[in-house]
């Protein structure tokens, strides 16, 4: 990149997995980011991180029959982080 800027960018995916032996959890995926800039011959460093930046691995569907009981739904997490340093 210009400048002297070094940028990372990594994407990643999780398939579908059984919770429990029975619950069926819908697989999902994330982008994570960073940016890193050096100063005064490698003596500073910033840094400006991003993780799940468009919220893709916050939520987990999931499906199953849990003791004979039917199961569909829904569990939300912010996994959304951003940093500077």
């Amino acid at each position: 990149m210009p400048w002297g800027i070094s940028m990372d960018l990594t994407y990643g995916r999780y398939s579908d997995w059984i919770w429990r032996g029975s619950i069926r959890v819908r697989g999902n995926q994330y982008l994570d980011f960073g940016f890193r800039k050096d100063f005064l011959d490698k003596r500073l460093q910033v840094r400006l991180t991003g993780a799940d930046i468009l919220r893709t691995n916050s939520d987990y569907f999931y499906r199953g029959d849990y003791g004979g009981i039917g199961i569909d739904g829904v569990r939300t997490f912010d996994n959304r982080r951003f940093g500077a340093g």
